[in-house]
């Protein structure tokens, strides 16, 4: 049985739980990111499409989305090696189904990987020289900046950004 129905093209980008009482917030390619209330997104039966999150700009798609809780970050990485940080507070609340905010000025590179979370205790998975995934997260520590700031040089081709599992 299905969980969600999807048009070709469509793919699925986040999957979390978010009590009514809390937001999400939904992260664009072009550094756009909408922070909404959850109980304004409508609970749908398996196999249904889902609803409108946020209106997207031409040429734009969803990297990521997550539970906008206190002391949750958003944090995109540019395909250009670029970083930038933004706790979640600094992003004005809007309505469902409409535009993001900007969160920074983006050159020719739109945003390639995003991360919503906590913003402490994160790890990222880099790439080698050789361009193949290093297997073992590094630490990351990331100061959040204003949310129209700069996107910062990064140390490090990010694969992805998280916080480590547990064992």
């Amino acid at each position: 049985s299905n969980v969600i129905g999807l048009k070709d093209g469509d793919r699925v980008v986040a999957a979390f739980a978010a009590a009514d009482e809390s937001e999400i917030v939904l992260v664009a390619s072009d550094a756009q990111p909408l922070r909404t209330s959850a109980s304004g997104v409508s609970v749908q039966g398996p196999g249904a499409g889902g609803v409108a999150g946020v209106k997207l700009l031409p040429g734009a798609r969803v990297v990521a989305a997550g539970a906008g809780e206190f002391g949750t970050v958003v944090a995109l990485v540019t395909g250009g090696g670029g970083i930038k940080v933004t706790d979640t507070a600094e992003i004005p609340a809007k309505g469902r189904a409409t535009g993001g905010v900007r969160l920074t000025k983006l050159g020719d590179e739109p945003v390639s990987l995003a991360y919503v979370g906590p913003g402490t205790g994160l790890a990222a998975t880099v790439s080698r020289h050789d361009d193949k995934p290093d297997t073992t997260p590094l630490p990351l520590d990331l100061e959040p900046t204003r949310r129209d700031g700069a996107v910062l040089d990064a140390e490090h081709t990010f694969v992805a950004i998280g916080r480590p599992r547990r064992h």
